[in-house]
């Protein structure tokens, strides 16, 4: 059976920000797991959001998947995990890199049977505001739970 393309499932530059861009194309299962994965950056590149969704057998797996991947985000973002209002188990992670060289929110969530991951990043000064990350958060939810197949 071949992969299935889910670019469809992003969300659109114009919803990360109104001069936000995508260098770079989607990327297709990244690390070999069934998903997309995109980057949005700021025209001069100073912020970033990582957005990537990976998409499991059903949504036990999902939300496996997210309790594995909220274990693993010190080595990301020092701040503490805070729960918030976007699909399934949603979690809001804000703080600095380990090494204070940049600022870094990291929103994740299932829906159905996809655990989304969207990582900020910009300078240290200059951090995404919660609401605003929330967000972006609550309109890629509603794009993967509009688009995904069952």
């Amino acid at each position: 059976m071949q992969p299935s393309d889910y670019s469809a499932l992003l969300i659109e530059p114009g919803d990360v920000g109104p001069d936000a861009t995508s260098p770079d194309k989607p990327v297709l299962n990244p690390n070999g797991v069934p998903g997309v994965a995109q980057l949005f950056a700021s025209p001069d590149g100073s912020r970033r959001l990582g957005d990537t969704i990976l998409v499991f057998a059903d949504p036990a797996a999902a939300a496996t998947g997210l309790e594995n991947a909220k274990a693993s985000m010190g080595s990301e973002v020092t701040g503490a995990p805070q729960p918030i209002d976007v699909g399934s188990n949603g979690t809001m992670i804000a703080g600095n890199s380990p090494d204070n060289s940049k600022a870094v929110t990291v929103v994740m969530f299932t829906e159905g049977r996809a655990l989304v991951n969207l990582q900020f990043e910009s300078t240290p000064n200059d951090p995404i505001v919660p609401e605003a990350a929330l967000e972006i958060a609550q309109k890629q939810g509603a794009a993967v739970k509009d688009g995904l197949p069952g």
